[in-house]
């Protein structure tokens, strides 16, 4: 079986069709339907439902079978290739939230490469619900969310609590170490939505839509604050990192909201290889959160 004809159907159904996938290949629509023929001919099954007027792919359970067995198939062709070229390296290919993966984990990141010369990361960085659809399709190997959504093949387990902080640039609040949420002006807040739990316990002390700044990602953030004595809710790392890249004051909150949970997912289909390899960097992760929680 020629492995070009397992790829083109693992990209048929990441690109949800066969013209996008034609697109991503640089091939024409034909090629992949030929392509796709071949292999299910030679497998004996259909691997897609063929409905007329079904927007998008619908894979057969076969197909739903054979997706993971064909992932699995490109994964060791990749590794057999980095052998025979001499150049093997263990490879992990880590997800993440921007607020984990810029601000919690960069110590995590260049700390495992240095004591671990063999590995390579491919560290990408998505919203949560992106990174359970990247799990799924293994696109990624490991995933760091903040929301814990179930999913049937996707373990979840809980890698810490972590406190949210108040930063801003406000003088007159400069030396608390703890502010009440009734010290707080609304309409000076930015306002950065990280989970359900949060936003209730923001509703219930100020009313939805007074802010005047809304951001769904902290890379425009320091822009805001030399403009006035703006205040922002964040997760303690990301607080301290703006603390002290930019001199602006943290403090603890009174009435404190529930904590940012850090949950990691992994696929429960991994192969024995891959699922070492990510315990082995999970290890290392744990052991560098405690340090840095103590």
């Amino acid at each position: 079986m020629d492995i070009t004809l397992a790829k083109t159907f693992i990209n048929i159904v990441r690109a949800n069709g066969l013209s996008p996938a034609a697109q991503n290949l640089g091939v024409s629509q034909s090629t992949i339907s030929h392509r796709l023929q071949l292999l299910e001919n030679e497998l004996g099954f259909p691997l897609l439902e063929r409905n007329r007027g079904q927007a998008g792919i619908q894979l057969s359970p076969q197909g739903e079978h054979f997706l993971d067995y064909a992932i699995r198939w490109v994964d060791l062709e990749r590794e057999i290739q980095m052998l025979k070229q001499n150049i093997y390296t263990e490879q992990l290919c880590i997800g993440g939230v921007e607020s984990i993966n810029t601000y919690l984990f960069p110590q995590v990141f260049s700390g495992f490469l240095k004591e671990n010369p063999n590995y390579s990361l491919r560290i990408l960085t998505h919203h949560s619900w992106e990174l359970y659809d990247l799990l799924y399709t293994k696109d990624i190997d490991i995933g760091f969310v903040n929301t814990n959504s179930f999913h049937p093949d996707i373990s979840s387990e809980l890698l810490l609590n972590e406190d949210y902080m108040i930063l801003h640039n406000m003088d007159r609040l400069k030396d608390k170490v703890q502010i009440s949420p009734l010290d707080l002006e609304p309409k000076l807040e930015i306002v950065h939505s990280w989970t359900p739990q949060l936003e209730q316990w923001h509703n219930e002390w100020w009313t939805p839509g007074q802010e005047r700044i809304y951001l769904n990602s902290n890379s425009l953030l320091s822009s805001f604050f030399p403009l006035g004595d703006f205040w922002c809710i964040l997760p303690a790392s990301n607080a301290r990192v703006f603390q002290k890249d930019f001199g602006l004051y943290v403090a603890s909150l009174c009435s404190a909201p529930p904590p940012r949970a850090c949950c990691v997912i992994t696929n429960k289909q991994n192969s024995s290889l891959l699922q070492k390899k990510i315990d082995y960097f999970l290890l290392y992760v744990k052991d560098v959160l405690s340090k840095l929680s103590n």
